[in-house]
């Protein structure tokens, strides 16, 4: 592992710009393209993961699995992370891996948000082919506690003022991308209990979407947390149907009030074994997810919602 060359902090109020400049941006490309360019900005803006096939400093066996398959970004998403307390004594921290395999020097900025928008921003300089892992991914980036998204982005010397600083080929082609995977984990007396939050292709809702959970069940045994996270200039109402399923009935609804690019996420406090949830959303995108934790051992999986479909046509 390599560890920092230098760090840059821009500041609250600039990096609170900046990134709101970047995500807006990024956020009115998504809505503005046409079906077949907006999965292709999907995975080439917002994947979150790759092999680091060529690594000067080898990743453990661990961390090769998480990063499994062959796809690097010049951005990506770590759409919840964690620093925080928890039940039963549990400090539920984020580890992040990743991996610059490019020939290339580059700065690597991180833009933090929460529930109330955008938190802080910071520049670190990531030197060629290097392997990191952060063990405590807020707490190193940013001296933060509680929970957030993280957007990453490499250095596209990006003008703001200019939309073509955010033409897609430029992304697709730029030079500067690497590889990520991230897990939510707490130690415990028996091991160590994580949550997997990247690895893969996260799907993103817009507003002609619908999208669900399903096989949710929150018991004496097992907790569910539902969460999302805004990517939107605009605010959004987001409502979550908690639903039983062998008798069709809605037993809760959880509504998400969200400031522009902010970061939510509530339990389920109604028993239901099995159910689903609906998601709704008023508009803009956001990316939805339920998180399944043990109550004994806190070990826990995410499930991203599953679009089913395009509620205009």
């Amino acid at each position: 592992m390599k560890r920092w060359e230098s760090a840059v902090h821009l500041g609250d109020g600039y990096g609170a710009a900046v990134g709101e400049g970047i995500v807006t941006r990024l956020e009115r490309f998504m809505q503005t393209k046409h079906a077949g360019e907006k999965l292709l900005a999907c995975g080439a803006l917002l994947v979150s993961l790759g092999w680091l096939g060529f690594a000067e400093t080898p990743p453990a066996k661990r961390d090769q699995h998480k990063l499994g398959l062959p796809i690097h970004s010049p951005v990506a998403v770590i759409p919840t992370a964690a620093n925080t307390r928890g039940r039963l004594g549990a400090h539920f921290k984020t580890r992040v891996v990743f991996e610059n395999s490019t020939p290339h020097d580059y700065p690597l900025t991180f833009i933090l948000f929460g529930p109330e928008g955008i938190v802080d921003q910071r520049t670190y300089q990531i030197r060629r082919r290097q392997y990191y892992v952060l063990d405590n991914f807020l707490e190193e980036i940013f001296g933060y506690s509680g929970n957030g998204a993280v957007v990453l982005l490499a250095d596209l010397n990006l003008d703001l003022n200019d939309p073509g600083s955010f033409d897609p080929d430029r992304f697709v082609n730029s030079p500067y991308k690497f590889s990520l995977a991230a897990e939510v984990y707490t130690d415990s007396p028996n091991g160590r209990f994580s949550t997997t939050v990247v690895n893969g292709i996260h799907p993103l809702v817009d507003e002609r979407t619908r999208a669900s959970n399903v096989g949710i069940t929150v018991n004496e045994n097992q907790r569910v947390n539902i969460g999302a996270f805004n990517l939107s200039e605009n605010s959004n109402t987001i409502r979550a149907e908690v639903w039983e399923s062998s008798t069709r009935s809605m037993l809760e609804v959880i509504e998400f009030r969200m400031r522009p690019f902010s970061w939510q996420q509530k339990p389920i406090r109604v028993s239901v074994d099995p159910g689903f949830i609906d998601w709704e959303i008023d508009g803009g995108l956001a990316y939805l997810w339920a998180v399944t934790v043990d109550n004994q051992s806190n070990d826990g999986s995410l499930v991203w919602a599953s679009t089913i479909g395009d509620q205009t046509q």
